[in-house]
């Protein structure tokens, strides 16, 4: 075994048995980005292990380059398909990005290969590669931004008022949308606020996957909710940390009544959520998920959120 196909080896087993990339934003980009330098890394051996063997020597060096690149696609597959035996799923998502990243790596090794005599070639190589790893680099640097935006933004955790306030925020079964709060409850000219209209399904609502973590230097959560219907809207909470078992005794669930035609801040004290779960404490220091939901019976009714936060 010679050493380029030993450095093989390694990439390869490091991607087939990784660690799990977990489910949060920041590891789930990284883990999805590394595919496309390690895949590269792949290519660029493959073309220094080709070089030499007997059976290459009449290749043309496009041959050589587009073996190599072949070769790392076909064990970025094989990888996907290996992953299922270590009890991870395979992923398309994967396979494109080692595709990505053997091809752009070739491009841009052409400026160092002076097998390659046309600039032209080498031109497009390089640049081609380039704009391939710049293209694949940007949900890495969405995410990275999200989190700066959403560390800047504490103690705040949503805040309607900003464009950007819905990047770990997400409405499920129901239609949400940036919009202006009606006249009468609005604080200022053009007040924007999330607004909600509930389908029919149960459990609607707004989901903040990934707030920041650490409110254990805070007294309470606050929410600014306007219920804008004619009757009473009911509207339920939930807070769990990073290590809930999913069991409902195991996080803080509350209900609050919104009266009609009303703007509310509803406040709950930190220490209540802390205590909520059956047996032990929540951790404050590691909240991983906040829920504002209702049930199927308030289908077609309205909710607008204005900011949650901590104070």
């Amino acid at each position: 075994m010679n050493r380029y196909s030993l450095l093989i080896g390694i990439l390869l087993a490091a991607v087939v048995f990784s660690p799990d990339p977990g489910v949060s934003r920041a590891s789930s980009a990284i883990h999805d980005f590394a595919h496309a330098p390690i895949f590269g890394c792949v290519a660029l051996l493959l073309l220094q292990w080709l070089r030499p063997q007997v059976f290459a020597r009449t290749w043309s060096v496009a041959t050589h380059y587009l073996v190599a690149f072949s070769i790392a696609v076909v064990l970025g597959a094989a990888t996907e398909i290996a992953q299922m035996f270590a009890h991870r799923d395979a992923s398309w998502v994967d396979l494109r990005s080692d595709t990505l990243g053997a091809l752009a790596f070739c491009g841009v090794y052409t400026i160092l290969d002076q097998r390659v005599s046309r600039s032209a070639v080498r031109f497009v190589g390089v640049i081609g590669g380039a704009l391939l790893l710049v293209w694949h680099s940007i949900p890495v640097v969405r995410v990275t931004f999200a989190y700066l935006h959403r560390n800047q933004d504490f103690p705040s955790l949503i805040d309607a008022r900003d464009a950007r306030a819905d990047d770990f925020a997400k409405v499920f079964r129901a239609e949400g949308e940036y919009a202006r709060l009606p006249t009468r409850f609005a604080e200022v000219d053009g007040e924007r606020a999330l607004h909600m209209r509930f389908g029919t399904e149960d459990w609607v609502g707004l989901d903040l996957d990934e707030p920041y973590p650490d409110w254990s230097n805070f007294g309470t959560l606050a929410m600014d909710l306007t219920n804008p219907n004619e009757s009473m809207l009911d509207v339920s909470i939930r807070v769990h940390d990073r290590t809930h078992n999913w069991a409902f005794a195991d996080r803080f669930n509350r209900t609050y009544r919104l009266a009609p035609q009303s703007r509310t801040t509803v406040r709950v004290p930190l220490l209540e959520i802390e205590r909520a779960p059956l047996g032990r404490r929540l951790n404050l220091q590691h909240v991983a998920n906040f829920q504002l939901f209702t049930s199927g019976v308030n289908a077609g009714r309205e909710l607008y959120v204005s900011r949650i936060w901590l104070e």
